[in-house]
């Protein structure tokens, strides 16, 4: 065998190891942002829930006295009922396990991952 042909012949290996490694790298991106894009969904999704639930009304105003519009806001006191505060606590509590749990995924994946690269 020439040592043309040795070096075509590593020079393929190399380019294999590197597209597999490639393609490692490709899977683990995705599946990180998979778990980024759940985690951070899930705690949006809490936020707009929690956000809702609580809102306080606003109104706007025109003061005839003067040509713009300004905007004032007048606040009442909501009422909760016992079940609707049930209700948005167990929203809570739900939504926000999923993002824990998912984070608790994403964090064990990657201690494997790191195990098996140091082994």
């Amino acid at each position: 065998m020439s040592r043309k042909e040795e070096l075509e012949k590593q020079n393929s290996a190399l380019k294999g190891a590197l597209q597999d490694q490639l393609n490692n790298l490709r899977g683990d991106v995705q599946k990180v942002g998979k778990s980024a894009l759940l985690i951070g969904g899930s705690l949006l999704a809490t936020y707009l829930v929690v956000d809702a639930l609580t809102a306080k009304r606003k109104k706007k105003k025109k003061n005839k006295s003067q040509a713009r519009v300004e905007e004032k806001v007048v606040e009442k006191p909501v009422k909760d009922n016992w079940l609707l505060s049930t209700a948005k606590e167990q929203a809570v509590i739900f939504l926000l396990g999923l993002a824990a749990q998912q984070l608790a995924n994403f964090l064990s994946e990657l201690d494997s991952k790191d195990d098996k690269e140091d082994s």
